[in-house]
């Protein structure tokens, strides 16, 4: 299981990884978010962030699905996260 530590020591150990202050963690490289926390939204209560989920960014659907049925006990998908290609 990662914690607090791992999930800051991971992503800042990519080149040109930084992380953006927050109330989450959020990092980015070139300006562009790659992992951030998971703003939760459960219908009539504001938005949370959750500091336990991590959001990632993956190149394309045929990652996303690896991911998703390759562990699915980890990862998991929710409405409102599609691929947006990089501007």
């Amino acid at each position: 299981m990662s914690d607090d530590k791992d999930v800051r020591r991971m992503p800042l150990s990519l080149r040109g990884a930084v992380q953006i202050d927050g109330d989450g963690f959020d990092f980015r490289v070139d300006g562009h978010g790659f992992t951030w926390s998971y703003p939760e939204r459960l219908p009539g209560k504001p938005r949370k962030i959750r500091r336990d989920i991590a959001v990632l960014y993956v190149g394309d659907e045929a990652e996303k699905q690896a991911l998703l049925l390759g562990e699915p006990d980890i990862f998991f998908t929710a409405d409102g996260y599609r691929l947006a290609p990089l501007v």
